[in-house]
């Protein structure tokens, strides 16, 4: 069996070979008519507007860009694909609206009609006639990351094709990539537009219709999440709840529990550290048994390993983190591509001495009571409480967070292996620590994005040594060690011999 993994990361991820490519973007005239259009009365959703509201940086725009990636093993035909490329721009609305602030600091949409909005090619590599400048070595990686617009110009978004050296013969195959601003998109999404891209080209070539899925508009899913939101009063429940949770954190968001070398509210250019081998199969099997003997789910399991190196690192026994959460209330959401992931809190008690499957049951409830808040985003909460001196979180904040995916539960895992879906970004200034914890065939691999800083590497280093040795000693022990200071720490040290004697360290 061909072990389901999603290669992830920063740009220098990307294997991208020399070859022939083509890349599509917004025409003139199309982003000439966006740019003249009256506003309409669109409004981004709240992430939206907390993601326009820090698109500058040192007061140029940025794009901060999610590349989706994947292989098709079919002969290339140019002018299908660019059906397929215009046909999927135009069904997903997300991409069809230009943000412009106002001269009272609104954000003012302005949108075209799906049928108006036109891709022309916008460079060729590899066959001679290359991106102007680039002297014939240009690859579409390079296209993708320095030629794609910022949200500020509204088309933040290229679509791009491959490998084309090899799309005739016997067993043609080429790549296909999405770059798109996070505006526009987010994780969910891009594993939709793998799909979807596939599907779309897949039936063109076959001859056959593409069945289209029914969706409703982005804009409508933001207008009603800023009628459901925009009701709300500081006494009510899901509010009172984010105070709590903040208030548990000590009055603003959680950090990191060791030190990453930044001065309050400084940032450094990201890093993503990565281990594709950080815990083999069968110690991930045998935790995930523990986990589910305590009557949790593997993200708890992983809370509860976090909760006791947190205890740990600070000394307090008090554990926050922030985790993304998938929000498409309606479902005709369901395969819409946008911005759906908003991160909810969660927090809980790990007293020392405290069995881990005490601990786990505990994460356990603790997510229940954070999914209640999924619909619910932190940043109409930060107007709201700001008056409130216990509620100190401003917008700009930063925080850390877990991710974790099984990718062996996830349908779609087997096509996605088959076609080397992979998902990348261009590195942006870094001031938290996420965590991307994903478990495949071959175990659980992480991806960690840090601020580039000597002290965070090393900080970096020592918790995920620190984090494989909890793990393992639960595994090993069945869970009925709590994973305490002194075991844990000698695990550590055994580890990192092992680690020397036989495997590299993470990158």
């Amino acid at each position: 069996m061909q072990t389901r993994r999603v290669l992830t990361g920063y740009a220098e991820k990307w294997r991208c070979e020399p070859g022939e490519w083509m890349a599509w973007t917004a025409s003139e005239a199309t982003r000439a008519a966006m740019m003249r259009a009256e506003p309409c009365g669109i409004v981004p959703s709240y992430v939206q507007q907390d993601h326009l509201r820090s698109s500058r940086v040192d007061g140029r725009p940025v794009a901060r860009l999610g590349v989706t990636k994947f292989t098709v093993f079919e002969r290339f035909d140019e002018a299908v694909m660019h059906r397929v490329f215009t046909d999927f721009l135009r069904a997903h609305t997300s991409f069809h609206t230009w943000f412009d602030r106002g001269a009272d600091g609104d954000w003012i949409g302005r949108t075209l009609p799906a049928d108006r909005l036109e891709l022309t090619v916008a460079a060729r590599g590899g066959s001679g006639d290359d991106i102007p400048g680039d002297g014939g070595h240009g690859t579409l990686k390079d296209f993708v990351f320095t030629h794609t617009r910022t949200p500020a110009e509204w088309s933040s978004f290229t679509f791009g094709v491959g490998d084309l050296q090899h799309a005739t013969g016997a067993d043609p195959w080429f790549t296909i990539a999405l770059a798109s601003d996070h505006l526009y998109t987010d994780g969910v999404s891009q594993a939709i537009t793998f799909i979807e891209l596939l599907s779309r080209y897949s039936a063109a070539i076959a001859g056959v219709p593409y069945v289209e899925i029914p969706g409703r508009p982005y804009a409508a899913y933001a207008a009603e999440q800023r009628r459901r939101v925009g009701r709300l009063r500081c006494s009510d429940e899901v509010v009172q709840r984010w105070r709590a949770a903040i208030v548990r954190s000590g009055g603003t968001t959680p950090s990191f529990p060791l030190s990453l070398g930044l001065a309050p509210g400084e940032s450094a250019p990201g890093f993503m550290a990565a281990d594709t081998e950080f815990i083999g199969p069968d110690v991930a099997e045998r935790f995930a048994c523990v986990v589910r003997s305590a009557g949790g789910g593997m993200n708890a399991g992983l809370l509860a390993v976090m909760a006791e190196l947190h205890r740990r690192f600070t000394g307090s026994e008090t554990f926050a983190m922030t985790l993304p959460r998938n929000d498409r209330p309606d479902p005709l959401d369901r395969f819409a591509v946008g911005w759906y992931v908003t991160l909810v809190p969660v927090h809980f008690e790990c007293p020392a001495g405290t069995a881990f499957a005490d601990v786990v049951r505990v994460a356990q409830d603790a997510l229940v009571e954070a999914r209640e808040l999924d619909g619910v985003p932190i940043y109409p909460m930060i107007d709201l409480l700001r008056d409130d001196p216990a509620f100190g979180v401003e917008h700009g904040f930063a925080a850390p967070m877990l991710s974790y995916l099984d990718l062996t539960r996830l349908p779609g895992g087997e096509l996605a292996a088959k076609h080397d879906f992979s998902v990348f970004g261009n590195s942006s200034p870094a001031r938290e620590v996420f965590f991307w914890l994903n478990r495949h065939d071959g175990g659980l691999d992480y991806n960690a994005m840090h601020p580039d800083t000597p002290e965070a590497h090393a900080a970096i280093a020592r918790y995920v040594e620190e984090f494989r040795a909890v793990v393992t000693s639960l595994a090993e022990t069945g869970g009925a060690e709590p994973g305490g200071l002194a075991a844990a720490g000698a695990l550590a040290a055994v580890g990192r011999g092992r680690r020397s004697a036989g495997r590299a360290p993470a990158a």
